[in-house]
């Protein structure tokens, strides 16, 4: 656990929060990691949980999900709907059945939005999911 512990401290900065610009930081316990930043109300991550359960696999590939979640993609909007900031896929503001929208797109199997968050935020509008979406640092 020592070893883990020096690398982890060890590891470059984490960029900050692509949508609003918060610094962000990498907390870990006996049991989990967790991507932790002062997200704007109006970030697309405010408020989502995210979680790497701890493992021997994961602590090994810790310097991995530092440099996932520093992976940056080119901006490249598309019909005025900004590419996802970590892997560049085209997305899509989608109605669901209870009325309300959000964003989907075929994220890559390593981009954040895929593995590190335990779920999607949702919106009440589709003018609110585009312009949380579209909010760049």
């Amino acid at each position: 656990m020592d070893d883990v512990r020096k690398e982890f401290e060890s590891l470059e900065e984490l960029k900050p929060c692509p949508f609003c610009g918060c610094e962000m930081h990498l907390e870990d316990d006996d049991a989990e990691y967790r991507l932790v930043g002062e997200h704007k109300p109006s970030c697309y991550y405010d408020g989502l949980r995210n979680s790497i359960p701890r493992t021997a696999e994961v602590d090994a590939d810790i310097k991995e999900i530092h440099e996932t979640w520093n992976a940056r993609a080119e901006r490249n909007p598309v019909d005025g709907v900004e590419t996802c900031p970590h892997c560049g896929v085209v997305c899509s503001c989608q109605k669901l059945k209870k009325g309300s929208w959000m964003m989907e797109g075929d994220h890559a199997m390593d981009c954040p939005i895929f593995l590190l968050f335990d779920d999607y935020p949702v919106f009440d509008t589709k003018t609110e999911c585009l312009q949380c979406w579209n909010e760049r640092a």
